[in-house]
């Protein structure tokens, strides 16, 4: 999900390679890793490190497959205590302990948390999200990381004319939008951008015209 730039560098690359070490022991292991995140860690974790802000925070938040810390883990885990519901649990094949995910405990959780009640049918009933195309949607444009687990819940292919995808193969989550544009940018990411851009300028021409005012502003922003 975090995979971008794509280097040997990246500390997540660094950590995954800590686990891959058979010649540690488990604790060899989870020490390593706590150094890697905290420069000042004791062979003793503080796991309030990873809590989010705000009253009655806890490390199983909304959305169990983490919503981060601080202030941006608050924001979070409310947006997934309201209208974007991650149902998100964990099986007995994955590395984590199995729990089943259930609308009762998610309520629990944001009634505790924020005097919120989960909707989770919000996006679909609001936006038409079941079937854009057949509500009349129009002019979207969505940008997927491949790198990304969460592309897989995403729409891969051009739905119409104007409901379209630019799939980014060594793209990750939202890092189209997360950088500073072009320093740190691949090939791909370079080539997605331009993509984007043309599909951005046409847009605004079939909606204003190719000699409106409003158009030639856009296409200047566009180009710089």
């Amino acid at each position: 999900m975090a995979y971008y730039p794509p280097t040997e560098d990246q500390d997540l690359v660094k950590a995954c390679k800590i686990f891959q070490n058979d010649d540690d022991s488990a604790r060899e292991k989870m020490n390593k890793f706590y150094k890697l995140k905290h420069d000042d860690a004791s062979n003793c974790y503080d796991l309030r490190y990873e809590l989010p802000n705000g009253k009655n925070a806890t490390i199983s938040s909304s959305d169990w497959s983490g919503v981060g810390d601080g202030v941006t883990g608050k924001m979070w885990d409310f947006q997934t205590c309201t209208e974007l519901v991650v149902r998100a649990g964990f099986s007995d094949k994955s590395m984590f302990i199995p729990r089943k995910w259930t609308l009762q405990w998610l309520t629990d959780h944001c009634q505790n948390r924020f005097g919120a009640t989960p909707q989770p049918f919000r996006l679909m009933d609001k936006w038409g999200f079941e079937d854009l195309v057949g509500n009349g949607g129009s002019y979207i444009l969505f940008t997927n990381g491949l790198h990304d687990g969460w592309s897989v819940a995403s729409y891969l292919e051009d739905l119409s004319d104007t409901i379209v995808t630019v799939n980014i193969a060594d793209g990750a989550h939202h890092s189209d939008l997360g950088h500073v544009f072009p320093l740190s940018d691949t090939k791909k990411m370079a080539r997605a951008h331009e993509e984007i851009k043309k599909v951005l300028a046409g847009w605004l021409v079939d909606l204003y015209g190719s000699g409106s005012t409003h158009s030639k502003q856009n296409h200047s922003s566009l180009r710089s």
